[in-house]
């Protein structure tokens, strides 16, 4: 009788970049009150800021360079583009707020490469939960399968990146303070593809 063997192998993986610094300057007292003091609108079940553009003002101008620092890393990694040729640069940024029992929907970043969210302020137990972006297309197998969701730990201080297309949502919990975040997009610049090879792209961003 000859010899089986079975093995499993899960193809295509998301990554998610997380970049941990617990007193990073933006946690620190005065400037989560800064964060705060903005004008926000009602967003689902939380709070977004009238301003979409945060990161361009100048109080933000540290923390959008750690941003970009950790883009051009996570940029270059990921694609293995010629950093060159191609750069990535972020878009729109605005910052979010919860209170206890408040949610962020399920979404995606649309007109964006990567997106990311930077911790401000965060409660014990805080987290992001990620959504597998084909759950909704499978047979429902009951709780055996692969769980459609994933619940990250975060914390003040955090920065995450991820491909934008990433379903992801914020959860009711109850919180004992505000929960405070920024999100930002991003979209590239550059030449992509080659002019011999007919897939050639020129963006100006």
């Amino acid at each position: 009788m000859s010899e089986v063997e079975y093995h499993a192998t899960y193809l295509f993986p998301q990554f998610l970049f997380c970049r941990r610094e617990p007193n990073a300057d933006w946690t620190k007292p005065e400037f989560v009150k800064d964060c705060l003091s903005f004008d926000y609108r009602k967003n689902g079940s939380n709070w977004v800021t009238l301003q979409t553009y945060v990161l361009d003002l100048p109080e933000f101008k540290d923390l959008k360079d750690v941003i970009q620092e950790q883009l051009n890393n996570v940029f270059k990694d990921q694609y293995k583009l010629d950093g060159d040729k191609v750069q990535i640069y972020i878009t729109q940024s605005w910052l979010n707020v919860s209170d206890s029992g408040e949610s962020h929907n399920q979404h995606r970043h649309p007109n964006s490469v990567l997106s990311g969210v930077v911790y401000i302020k965060t409660n014990d137990d805080d987290h992001i939960t990620f959504v597998d972006n084909n759950f909704n297309t499978r047979l429902n197998f009951g709780s055996e399968g692969i769980p459609p969701y994933q619940h990250v730990p975060v914390q003040s201080g955090d920065i995450l990146i991820f491909d934008s297309q990433l379903a992801h949502m914020v959860n009711p919990d109850k919180r004992k303070h505000k929960r405070v975040s920024l999100a930002f997009n991003t979209f590239i610049k550059g030449t992509l593809g080659s002019y011999h090879g007919l897939d050639e792209v020129k963006i100006n961003g």
